[in-house]
């Protein structure tokens, strides 16, 4: 996962944040900030991308249906 997101030019403070690692450095560990949760996933957990076609899988029974 980390080398995809590197890979995906995501910088390496975002990356050691999304996967626990302790941000180093005085004033990103002390003083920022933590990324909210939806900068992460629209940042960061969308752009991975392993080569896999799973689109046959949204109509899945195990897929929730969206109530709109």
């Amino acid at each position: 996962m980390i080398d995809n997101l590197m890979q995906n030019e995501i910088p390496e403070r975002v990356v050691s944040v999304l996967v626990g690692h302790v941000t180093s450095g005085q004033t990103g560990g002390r003083y920022a900030k933590p990324f909210k949760p939806k900068k992460l996933l629209d940042r960061t957990v969308l752009k991975l991308d392993y080569g896999i076609d799973l689109s046959h899988l949204k109509d899945s029974k195990f897929v929730p249906k969206s109530s709109a």
